[in-house]
């Protein structure tokens, strides 16, 4: 008897297949890394689209927010400029100014419609079935021109939980109070992490810390595997750091700067013979990152043929040292007879 293969459902698609699809669960909040990429990919074609809009899409320590029209400049006119003159050039600069308002005004209409049909399109059935569930959503659609209001309920709708606004508010700041690094996690998921966190609190109306305070939360999130002595180093120094970001860019140099001892021994040779020293590396020592790790000799006793060896081959070293000295100097004792 032939089997009968049952047909799959079509996979669900937005609008553009090249962009996240982001879907609602109704039993969990959404994972902000999840919520946090789709609102990049958005923001990175609303950029090339659209243009300045993009900012509704922006995480940070800066909210979601629109931006903001070109500001009116008046040229700076010479005082030796005849009064007439001088009253024609600002009357120009005005009506210049006050035509690229009305032009980004126009632009910035449309751009907001088509942004809030993006947003939709890269929403899952699911999705939209919460968000019509939404007391916003009937002022949402009848407008559909308010992409930043329909972006917040998104976010609060898939990285929140709760019925009142104090229950969202305690959500995300728990959120961000539970976010911890992962260890073997790549730095920039991390802060994609947090950046997720932070905008959720931002949104629901959460105090949001200074931005030296962000700093400080993030780099303590940190305090573990290998990072945790790049944590000591910054409670150990004299710095400070101005902002979450700030604080990343600490990490990703520490995560690039090669570890170096502090102490070495040094082997050199001269021409009077082989020196031993002990040498303490100063410059090394006001590095701003130095490894706990120390070289550990092999166990074992060195026996005679070998350090017999190695003095042979130290005075090998040395006789060819010798040569090498004495046809510099006959070459540079030659150059100075002939000229």
């Amino acid at each position: 008897m032939a089997q009968v293969k049952m047909a799959r459902a079509p996979r669900e698609k937005g609008l553009i297949d090249s962009l996240p699809l982001l879907h609602y669960h109704e039993r969990k909040a959404q994972s902000g890394d999840d919520v946090a990429k789709w609102m990049e990919a958005l923001g990175q074609r609303a950029r090339r689209e659209f243009g300045e809009i993009a900012s509704i899409f922006k995480l940070g320590s800066s909210a979601p927010h629109y931006p903001q029209p070109p500001a009116l400049s008046l040229p700076a006119v010479p005082a030796e400029v005849d009064e007439n003159l001088k009253e024609y050039a600002m009357k120009e600069a005005m009506r210049l100014g006050l035509q690229e308002q009305t032009k980004w005004q126009s632009d910035f209409k449309v751009a907001k419609v088509k942004v809030f049909g993006l947003v939709m399109r890269q929403l899952s059935a699911t999705s939209k079935t919460a968000l019509k569930l939404r007391a916003t959503w009937v002022s949402l659609q009848e407008a559909s021109d308010d992409p930043l209001a329909l972006l917040k309920e998104v976010i609060v709708m898939h990285l929140t939980r709760g019925k009142t606004e104090d229950e969202r508010k305690y959500h995300a700041l728990q959120q961000m109070q539970e976010l911890r690094y992962l260890v073997g996690e790549p730095l920039p998921e991390i802060k994609t992490r947090f950046d997720a966190s932070l905008v959720a609190m931002q949104v629901v109306g959460e105090p949001i810390p200074s931005r030296e305070r962000l700093a400080l939360i993030f780099i303590e999130k940190m305090n573990i595997g290998h990072y945790a002595e790049a944590v000591a180093h910054y409670r150990n120094g004299d710095m400070s750091l101005g902002s979450a970001d700030a604080a990343y860019e600490f990490l990703v140099e520490f995560n690039y700067r090669a570890p170096r001892p502090v102490h070495a021994r040094v082997f050199h040779t001269n021409l009077a013979g082989s020196v031993d020293e002990d040498h303490e590396q100063a410059k090394y020592a006001s590095m701003p990152f130095v490894s706990s790790r120390r070289f550990r000799p092999r166990r074992g006793r060195v026996s005679g043929a070998n350090a017999m060896d190695d003095a042979r081959l130290l005075r090998e070293l040395q006789t060819e040292v010798r040569a090498l000295l004495d046809e510099k100097t006959k070459a540079k004792k030659t150059s100075t007879d002939q000229a």
